[in-house]
């Protein structure tokens, strides 16, 4: 599943799920936003044990990773 906001909003829950699971090493965190490549929003994988309030699918559309046509 994945939460879908702006860039903060996704930041803003990479960085409570990372403050509350206990990571080995500072540099570590849950995971990094993707931005959508043609529309101003952000995907953020979702932790089971946090839930937010951001809109949640089940998987990201074919729009998230567009193919190139050669």
């Amino acid at each position: 599943m994945y939460y879908i906001g702006t860039e903060q909003e996704c930041l803003d829950y990479d960085a409570y799920v990372t403050s509350n699971k206990n990571y080995a090493y500072p540099t570590d965190n849950w995971a990094n936003p993707k931005k959508h490549p043609t529309e101003e929003k952000w995907a953020i994988i979702a932790n089971s044990a946090f839930t937010s309030s951001l809109q949640s699918v089940e998987v990201l559309d074919e729009s998230w990773t567009p193919t190139e046509t050669l």
